[in-house]
């Protein structure tokens, strides 16, 4: 920065070239620093006029204690949704066994009428049991989803035990070299060494640095070039005055005030495309609320219904007497509809993902009267 005031005291630069110039310092300065994060600042330890010294690495202390209060919240919610998982493939799994049984059973049955030559059982159980295999089929097809789903969190909640325990250690090596002890002497010590990072994290730290170190050097500085040139005075009177004329110092006059109006296009191209991003970011982000919201709404309708199901299903089957009891109790806002009596297991699921009006009067008719599930 020094340099720059100088050259422009000796008028070797423009004041165009100045401010360029000093953001570019500022650039540089910040890329030094982000290395010094890596490296370590090199400097001479200055002379010391004390016996010892003490110091804590209490900040880092502390942010490790964040991160690992964060890393156990993160991992609690993983455990959690594994855990809906296999929930949800147990109930998969009741509904595959009643399946093939009801299949077995209607085998056995066909076997039973063929004997007896009643085709008119035997076509009925034919159909029944291509019906069963083709929900039975189903059913293999989402129990094999949600294995790949329990499989999938089951590696989340596996990498985030690993990196708790990566942190947990770190942690306590932290705690263990968190205090200090240097020895004083009247004369200037050796150069200070690098910072002591583990090696992942040193990592890391490198791969931010050098994106860091690529922004700034590759900078163009082109807008803050073209600020400079608009900001600087134009002279545009004096070139208009002498237009005619083929004056050596008109023609550069007139190649300023081109640049001037080139630099301005630029810049206006560049606010019109900033404000293009900003409108599609901003678009994005209501399209990502809205589906954090939907999915949001999708996993609260799907745990009511589990809830409806775990008081109504018995053995993969619709206790119709509990729900005969729901209907007869007094309504919460709604009326529930007759044509609930009557529906399997898989029909029900299917209304109520549907009607959600539905869904919520059983919820609160089922909450205001617990003990109706156990009747």
């Amino acid at each position: 920065m020094y340099r720059i005031c100088e050259a422009s005291a000796n008028e070797s630069i423009g004041q165009a070239n100045v401010a360029v110039l000093l953001g570019q310092s500022q650039d540089l300065a910040t890329v030094i620093l982000a290395i010094e994060q890596l490296t370590g600042p090199v400097a001479a330890s200055q002379a010391a006029l004390i016996a010892s010294a003490q110091s804590s690495s209490t900040a880092t202390i502390a942010a490790s204690v964040k991160q690992l209060e964060l890393l156990i919240e993160a991992l609690e919610r993983a455990n959690e949704k594994l855990e809906e998982v296999k929930i949800e493939k147990a109930g998969k799994e009741q509904e595959i066994k009643t399946a093939e049984t009801k299949i077995e059973e209607a085998t056995d049955l066909l076997t039973q009428a063929e004997k007896d030559d009643n085709q008119d059982s035997v076509d009925t159980y034919k159909d029944m049991i291509k019906s069963l295999n083709g929900e039975l089929k189903v059913l293999k097809e989402e129990l094999a989803e949600l294995e790949l789903r329990e499989e999938s969190q089951q590696e989340i909640v596996d990498d985030a035990k690993e990196t708790r325990a990566k942190l947990v250690e770190a942690q306590a090596a932290s705690l263990a070299s968190g205090t200090t002890r240097t020895s004083g002497r009247n004369a200037f010590d050796s150069l200070s060494p690098a910072n002591k990072l583990a090696a992942e994290a040193s990592t890391k730290i490198a791969e931010t640095v050098e994106e860091i170190v690529k922004h700034a050097l590759n900078k163009p500085y082109l807008n803050e070039a073209c600020i400079s040139v608009i900001t600087s005075p134009s002279e545009s009177s004096q070139a208009s005055s002498s237009s005619g004329s083929n004056d050596p110092e008109d023609r550069i006059l007139k190649a300023k005030l081109k640049l001037q109006e080139s630099c301005i296009g630029l810049i206006n191209a560049t606010v019109e495309k900033q404000r293009d991003e900003a409108k599609a970011d901003s678009a994005r982000s209501q399209l990502q609320a809205q589906m954090a919201t939907d999915q949001l709404i999708e996993l609260q309708s799907n745990a009511a219904i589990e809830r409806v199901m775990q008081c109504l299903a018995e053995k993969g089957e619709v206790n119709q007497r509990i729900l005969s009891e729901i209907i007869r109790q007094p309504g919460h806002g709604n009326e529930l509809s007759r044509t609930l009596i009557g529906k399997n297991a898989k029909e029900m699921r299917e209304f109520l993902s549907v009607r959600e009006d539905q869904l919520t009067e059983i919820v609160n008719r089922i909450k205001s009267n617990p003990d109706i599930c156990s009747k």
